[in-house]
């Protein structure tokens, strides 16, 4: 950079210039080298070399600023100062540039006395990015944003159309009309905290039949503080193998020792608790219906076996709520389970139509939550128009018998015609291949259908399907259509 003071700061405001700024600025100590142009250049001080750093860092904040060539004649201090001070990556290896750097060793010496870990440069990481993404696109699950106008909804959560409801949405503008803030203004544990959201709590709690209700801004959020905060490398988890995954990033925060079993099948599972002993505590997590391919899990027997083997039943409910049991208070609900479960999530952004998550338990596990679920500590809480959404769904969705009796006919219609097809509201058709199982939605949305695949990595490798959501706003003639174009692709 220049060969003096004054032609690096003029550079660097060419630099400073460009827009976006440069990804990497290097800056050098320009080393007096006997026979080159630079043999009788003026020695550049370390204090220069800091404040070009600084002002580098200053007027770039988001280039990559890097220790060049001349820093093996910089002190381990003077290099620290200048990390300090801006600096957060350098050259190392036999050349620094064009330089030999006779250091090589002892800059394994200063990285561990500063406490500095080396990472792929730039241009590697961005080629290993490039190769990761390449293979998924050539393996046919490349995942990309799409925008689908116009398309007949087969695929969305929205299972009882309160996302899309008129209705709906005028009476959570009612009850915002209330509200004399928006938003939170930080974490349950400073500022967020409210009788607002506690009084939502407890409500929520009181008609699901739990005693205590922790908010969690998403489902994802809710099963990651869950597992992570009740479990720990002490105890072990037995999961089914068709699980989220956002149970399983949990599980793997827990640290807890865990063995997955075959999907809903209730003798291996025995057999798993039965071989496994000397943990200190037990915990089995399953989904009552698994979004993967529409099937219940055998709740009944589940809460069985865990009583037998003194195991602690987790239910995600995320996709039965709103649609199964009395009032669409979920399938622990209608088999009278509540007290047999050690906790149940439940989230809002499926067939409730709002945003956000709940973990029903007991008081102790609320207050073990709130004091050690890293995803509900260091969150900013929901604002309170979503809060508000979320109360109005509670108002609304128990009194929904008309559209669950209506969906249940659509669920019929499925089952006379296709010998395959769940006894719910989510139904796989396997197409096996993510090329396959694509080529076949992509038909249907020529057609006019938004039905979408699953893919691997999503599912197994194999096991792809199409998976079909049915809605109360779907019409018999509409999913007829659909069904005929399906089996005519076929």
């Amino acid at each position: 950079m220049g060969e003096t003071i004054q032609d690096r700061l003029q550079l660097l405001l060419t630099l400073c210039r460009r827009q976006p700024h440069p990804e990497s600025v290097p800056i050098n100590k320009l080393t007096q080298i006997p026979g080159t142009p630079l043999e009788n250049q003026p020695n550049i001080s370390a204090w220069d070399i800091l404040r070009l750093v600084a002002v580098t860092r200053i007027i770039m904040p988001h280039s990559m600023i890097r220790l060049s060539s001349g820093r093996i004649d910089l002190s381990y201090e003077q290099q620290a100062l200048c990390f300090l001070a801006g600096a957060n990556s350098i050259f190392s290896g036999e050349k620094l540039l064009t330089v030999p750097n006779p250091n090589l060793d002892k800059d394994e010496e200063m990285f561990q006395l500063l406490g500095l870990k080396k990472k792929k440069p730039l241009c590697e990481i961005k080629m290993s990015l490039e190769k990761r993404l390449l293979t998924r696109q050539m393996l046919g699950n490349l995942r990309q944003l799409k925008l689908f106008p116009s398309l007949i909804d087969f695929s969305s959560n929205d299972y009882l159309g309160l996302a899309r409801s008129v209705n709906f949405v005028h009476k959570v503008q009612e009850e915002c009309h209330s509200l004399t803030q928006l938003g939170s203004t930080g974490s349950r544990l400073l500022t967020g905290h409210s009788s607002y959201v506690q009084d939502l709590e407890q409500y929520i709690a009181l008609q699901h039949g739990f005693k205590s209700g922790l908010l969690f801004n998403c489902g994802y959020m809710a099963n990651v503080g869950l597992l992570s905060s009740v479990a720990t490398h002490e105890d072990v988890i037995f999961f089914d193998a068709h699980i989220h995954a956002s149970t399983r990033d949990g599980i793997t925060l827990s640290r807890a020792q865990a063995f997955p079993f075959r999907h809903n099948d209730l003798e291996h599972l025995e057999k798993r608790l039965k071989n496994c002993t000397g943990k200190a505590s037990r915990f089995l997590c399953i989904e009552s219906l698994y979004s993967t391919d529409g099937s219940k899990a055998p709740l009944t027997d589940m809460a069985a076996l865990s009583k037998k083997y003194d195991a602690k039943l987790i239910v995600d409910e995320a996709h039965a709520v709103g649609v199964m049991g009395p009032d669409g208070l979920g399938l622990v609900a209608e088999h009278a389970l509540q007290h047999d479960t050690f906790a149940q999530i439940v989230t809002f952004g499926k067939a409730l139509g709002v945003s956000g998550a709940i973990v029903l338990s007991s008081d102790l596990v609320r207050q073990a939550l709130v004091n050690f679920a890293t995803s509900f500590i260091y969150t900013t809480a929901l604002p309170f128009p979503s809060l508000a959404a979320i109360k109005c769904s509670y108002l609304c969705f128990p009194f929904a018998k008309k559209e669950r009796s209506y969906l249940h006919s659509l669920i019929r219609l499925m089952q006379q015609t296709l010998s395959q097809a769940s006894n719910t509201h989510i139904q796989a058709i396997p197409v096996s291949g993510n090329l396959a199982v694509k080529a076949l939605s992509q038909h249907l949305l020529e057609a006019g259908f938004d039905v979408r695949p699953l893919t691997s990595p999503t599912v197994k490798r194999g096991e792809e399907v199409l998976r079909i959501c049915l809605h109360s706003f779907n019409t018999e003639t509409e999913l007829s259509r659909l069904l005929e174009k399906v089996q005519y692709a076929d």
